[in-house]
């Protein structure tokens, strides 16, 4: 039996939202590499497990919401405001002034997060029928695990690069904005794929 070809819009949106549900999943393995640094930085070790908290807290707030938002609205915007949320929240992690500014930018990151998650889900479920839909569920599986060996890479890549620069750069600035700067370079990229979700 021959396998047809997605239809190219297919394909860019599933791109768009694959890369989109990666950072959310890469996020969670950045961070928790990079989060020690980050915490001798800007301190407040009596709110350590709260950067996982929030993240998660907003994460289970958007799910749901943005789940029903795309059986209302078009799913197009609600990508774009999920990117953006997502884009935004994690820009503000890289500039956090406090232990407590950057829990609360977490939240904002989460929320797009959370979005990003459920447009995922429920792309899948628009575009293919139950019986296929397992395939693109092993995809997403995928994600996860390519996110979860990556991850750690990527979060301890500033904080080493910080270390070797002692005499350039505070060592922990250089983790903190290198986090925000990881999770903003790739967002751009499921920003131009949205245009094709109608």
């Amino acid at each position: 039996m021959g396998q047809k070809s997605l239809p190219r819009p297919v394909r860019f949106t599933l791109v768009g939202v694959f890369l989109g549900l990666f950072l959310a999943a890469l996020d969670q393995t950045v961070v928790a590499t990079a989060l020690p640094v980050i915490l001798a930085e800007l301190g407040g070790q009596a709110w350590y497990g709260w950067v996982g908290v929030a993240y998660l807290l907003g994460s289970t707030i958007a799910a749901p919401v943005a789940g029903r938002l795309v059986e209302i609205l078009p799913r197009r915007p609600i990508l774009l405001g999920a990117l953006f949320l997502f884009m935004v929240g994690s820009l503000a992690c890289g500039a956090a002034f406090s232990f407590l500014s950057l829990i609360f930018f977490r939240f904002l990151q989460g929320i797009g997060g959370g979005a990003l998650f459920s447009l995922a889900f429920t792309t899948l479920a628009w575009f293919f029928p139950p019986r296929e839909r397992s395939r693109w569920a092993g995809v997403v599986g995928a994600l996860f695990g390519i996110a979860s060996a990556i991850g750690p890479v990527i979060g301890g890549v500033p904080c080493a690069a910080s270390v070797l620069a002692v005499g350039l750069l505070d060592e922990c600035s250089a983790a903190t904005a290198g986090y925000g700067i990881c999770m903003a370079v790739f967002t751009p990229a499921g920003l131009a794929t949205g245009r094709f979700l109608g």
